[in-house]
Order: structure tokens, then sequence, then C-alpha cells
């Protein structure tokens, strides 16, 4: 699933229920009952290439993401390439 969501960087890639999603209903996870919402955002460099993601899977649908949470998304996974701050 992360291999989808590393091909557009520019956007956080959500799947609110695997299980209706064409593309991962046969998913080994999906049809175990592991994996039925999935999201992940980009770790994107200075350079703009995207080098893997922070992803969050449940085992329940979800509503779509909205506006702020995909915001957050793309926040948090900025700061794993962010420098560590000063003191620790």
């Amino acid at each position: 699933m992360s291999a989808h969501a590393i091909v557009a960087p520019e956007q956080v890639f959500c799947v609110s229920d695997t299980i209706t999603d064409s593309t991962f209903r046969s998913n080994p996870f999906v049809r175990v009952g592991l994996i039925r919402s999935f999201v992940a955002a980009p770790i994107v460099d200075a350079a703009g290439y995207a080098l893997g993601v922070v992803c969050v899977s449940s085992r329940n649908p979800r509503v779509p993401l909205g506006d702020a949470e995909a915001r957050s998304f793309r926040s948090l996974a900025a700061q794993v390439l962010a420098p560590p701050a000063a003191g620790r």
C-alpha cells in the first residue's frame, strides 16, 4: 500500500475502506481483516524526492480524510527529516 502512496509526493494518500477499493480488496492483510483503512503521507527531501512514507492503518473503515487532517499528516511526514532541536 505504501508503494501507491509514494508515487504522488505532493498528496496524502487515503483509502477509507479497503474492502470496497478494487486495488486493495485482494490484499492478504485486507482479506483477513487486518487493514480496513489506510492513510499515508510521503516523506519528501529538499530536492523533492519521496524517500518513504509515514502511514497509519486501522481495522475499521474511516470517513474520508479532511483538509485539516491531511495538512497535519503532511506536517508529521515533514518532521521526519527536520533537524533535531538544539539541546537534545
